[in-house]
């Protein structure tokens, strides 16, 4: 499961805020981190620990992990629902990314393809984004788009 290329866009890696991270943590986090896989850490179990100890826990996860800036850590409670709504918002966000990123690729990929010396095959795609997306990427547009050919 983890070694296919399409099946893993994004990790969350659930760890204790209360804790330290464990080895299995460490190993977890050095696997997104070496792969390149975008994840977030849920650090879990706000609700169990004073408003002080906030910070500390957080920095404590970041730096057992090696954590770099861009990977999130959301402190979350499943009892009370807090962070929630970040996590959701990051899962929402990802899948507007994969979503666009495929597409881009699709289109990139139908108009490398020429059907003619002027027309380029693109199915289901509004011609207008296809021009717009392959002048993106500097590459000749023809002159009409074929639909369904």
């Amino acid at each position: 499961y983890f070694a296919s290329d399409d099946t893993l866009t994004m990790g969350f890696q659930i760890v204790d805020i209360r804790h330290k991270p464990t080895a299995d943590d460490v190993t977890m986090a050095n696997w997104f981190l070496q792969t390149g896989v975008p994840f977030a850490i849920i650090a879990n179990k706000l609700d169990k620990i004073k408003k002080s100890q906030l910070e500390g826990s957080l920095q404590t996860i970041r730096t057992t992990l090696h954590l770099p800036e861009n990977v999130p850590v959301i402190p979350f409670s499943a009892e009370k629902g807090n962070g929630k709504d970040e996590v959701l918002a990051l899962i929402l966000e990802h899948i507007h990314e994969v979503v666009v990123l495929r597409r881009h690729k699709q289109l990139l990929a139908v108009a490398s393809h020429k059907h003619s010396a002027d027309t380029y095959v693109a199915p289901d795609v509004d011609a207008d984004v296809a021009g717009r997306l392959v002048g993106i990427f500097r590459r000749p547009v023809g002159k009409q788009l074929m639909h369904g050919c």
